[in-house]
């Protein structure tokens, strides 16, 4: 799949009109499904849910590039935006499996979790086996779905943060994370869990100790909706689906 094309538009509807010729799709992980698909599948829907929120200034401007992903142009505001996929290797590992020798398998989430771990092909084999009729390992119980998925995001923005201070990793105005949530959570009560991550975050915005640069913004794209973080709090934005 071609990385996207360099977008420009002066107003919220010839931003759609471009959007909607983009083919924004997610394939399964053993039917092709590349980084450029989640890429941009985040940064379309990150655009149309802004524009939508009158959270842009026309006109704009996105390309495509590396270190970091995006280079977003507002008015004339330089932005760039990192990009990266939330999820434990582990258990994208075992969707692959699943989908290829067990498609009817349930995958308890438990057994791959953040800091599980490491099994071999043959385990997790044996796992999705066991995994046929029910599901097995311990239970998701009280609020362990919202602080797992909390310790999974802290982990990804530390994760980019350690990229983001790298010399040859460009700096702007203001600097973005984006990122794809596909933790396992199923039952997550969104508004719970980032509660704690904000509890993780609190002394992130005065200057996180080991690191020159810290992301001015981090944008959490989990189910149907945005989660935005920044010095001044907290947004939840519907997700705006134009294709």
């Amino acid at each position: 799949m071609e990385k996207l094309k360099k977008i420009y538009a002066d107003s919220e509807d010839q931003l759609f009109s471009i959007l909607k010729l983009i083919e924004v799709k997610m394939p399964a992980r053993t039917k092709g499904r590349k980084t450029e698909h989640t890429e941009i599948w985040s940064i379309c829907h990150m655009l149309s849910t802004y524009s939508e929120n009158n959270f842009l200034q026309y006109p704009i401007a996105l390309e495509n590039r590396d270190k970091p992903d995006f280079q977003l142009q507002l008015n004339t505001n330089d932005i760039g935006i990192e990009f990266t996929e939330a999820i434990p290797e582990q258990y994208a590992w075992a969707l692959v499996l699943r989908d290829k020798y067990f498609p009817n398998s349930n995958i308890t989430p438990s057994l791959f979790r953040w800091g599980s771990p490491k099994r071999s092909r043959k385990e997790i084999l044996r796992i999705l086996k066991a995994s046929k009729n029910k599901l097995i390992g311990p239970p998701l119980v009280g609020d362990s779905v919202e602080m797992e998925w909390s310790v999974g995001m802290w982990d990804c923005i530390v994760s980019k943060l350690d990229k983001l201070n790298k010399k040859r990793f460009k700096k702007y105005y203001s600097n973005w994370l984006l990122i794809y949530d596909n933790l396992p959570s199923t039952l997550l009560n969104f508004s719970k869990a980032s509660d704690y991550l904000n509890e993780k975050l609190i002394h992130y915005w005065d200057g996180f100790p080991g690191y020159e640069y810290t992301f001015d913004h981090i944008l959490i794209e989990c189910r149907k909706n945005f989660l935005i973080i920044n010095s001044k709090g907290t947004k939840f934005l519907k997700t705006c689906n134009i294709w």
